[in-house]
C-alpha cells in the first residue's frame, strides 16, 4: 500500500530521540517507554488501516518490531497483494496455413530429333527427244489371185445343165464378157456388193471392156469351195435362179477368184 512508506518515514523520524543501547538502564527504561509510546502510536496507525500487528506487546527495539510486522518470518495479516503480473496480450490465433499448391513437375523436354541432311537433288538427265512415229503402213488388201479359168468354164457348164431342165437354150460363152466378170470377182474381194469399189453400177464394167448389150444381169457369191457348190447356192435363191434361168439373156461370162483361202464368184449375163 502506499502508506507505509510514509509511516516508516515517519517512524523512522520517531526513533532518532531513542539513544541506541539505553535497554537495561534508567535511561534505558526512559527509552523503553519512549520506545513504548512509538509503538503503541505505529500500532493505532497500523490498525486503522486493516493491518493485523503480532501478539507480542512490548518490543525492546523498533527493528524487532518491524521485523516481526514486515521482515522475514513476520505474521502480520493482509500481505500486500502481489501487483498483478499485467494481463498478455492475447497472441493472435495464427492463420491456418494454406496447403502448399503442389508444382507441377515439369515433363522433361523431348530431345530434338535430328534433321535429316537433305538428298541431293540429282541432276535431271536431258529428255531424249521423241523420235517420230513411223506412220502406220496400211495393210494391203490381199489381193486374189488369178482367175480360174477351169473353175470358170466349169460353172457354165453347170448353168446351161439347170437351163436345159427347163427347155432354154444354152448360153454362149464370150472371152470380152469373160475378162469383165474376172475383174468382178476381183472387186468383190474388196467390197461385196453389186456396187463397184468406185461406187458406179456392176454394168459399168461393160462398157469398160466395150460389150454392147440390151439386157444384163450379174450373180456374186463368196464362201462356197466348188463350182457345184455355188450353182447349187444360186438355183436355191430365187432372185439369182431368175439371172439364170432367164430366156432374154445369149452369152455368159464367169469369174473365180481366191483370197486367203475364200472363194469369190461373179457372174455377167447379157442379151
Amino acid at each position: 500500500m502506499s502508506i507505509f512508506p510514509s509511516l516508516l518515514l515517519s517512524l523512522a523520524l520517531s526513533c532518532q530521540s531513542v539513544p541506541a543501547g539505553c535497554v537495561g538502564s534508567q535511561n534505558g527504561a526512559n527509552a523503553n517507554a519512549v520506545l513504548e509510546r512509538h509503538i503503541a502510536s505505529l500500532k493505532d496507525t497500523l490498525c486503522s488501516v486493516g493491518v493485523q500487528l503480532p501478539s507480542k506487546d512490548k518490543y525492546a527495539s523498533l527493528e524487532k518490531f518491524l521485523n516481526d510486522c514486515f521482515g522475514e518470518g513476520g505474521s502480520c495479516g493482509n500481505e500486500a497483494s502481489p501487483a498483478p503480473a499485467p494481463e498478455a496480450t492475447p497472441k493472435p490465433t495464427p492463420q491456418p496455413t494454406a496447403a502448399p499448391v503442389p508444382t507441377a513437375t515439369p515433363k522433361p523436354t523431348a530431345a530434338p530429333v535430328p534433321t535429316a541432311a537433305p538428298m541431293p537433288t540429282a541432276t535431271p538427265k536431258p529428255t531424249a527427244t521423241p523420235k517420230p512415229t513411223a506412220a502406220p503402213v496400211p495393210t494391203a488388201t490381199p489381193k486374189p489371185s488369178q482367175g480360174n479359168s477351169s473353175y470358170a468354164y466349169e460353172v457354165i457348164e453347170l448353168v446351161n445343165v439347170e437351163r436345159a431342165r427347163y427347155g432354154l437354150s444354152a448360153l454362149s460363152p464370150d472371152d470380152t464378157l469373160m475378162s469383165a466378170a474376172d475383174e468382178r470377182a476381183a472387186e468383190i474381194v474388196r467390197s461385196f456388193s453389186h456396187t463397184r469399189p468406185n461406187g458406179s453400177k456392176f454394168s459399168t464394167v461393160l462398157s469398160e471392156y466395150g460389150v454392147s448389150y440390151r439386157h444384163a444381169g450379174e450373180n456374186i457369191a463368196y464362201g462356197q469351195g466348188s463350182p457345184s457348190e455355188v450353182v447349187n447356192a444360186w438355183m436355191n435363191s430365187s432372185g439369182h435362179r431368175a439371172n439364170i434361168l432367164n430366156g432374154s439373156y445369149t452369152k455368159i461370162g464367169v469369174g473365180c477368184r481366191k483370197s486367203g483361202g475364200t472363194y469369190y464368184w461373179s457372174q455377167l449375163f447379157t442379151g
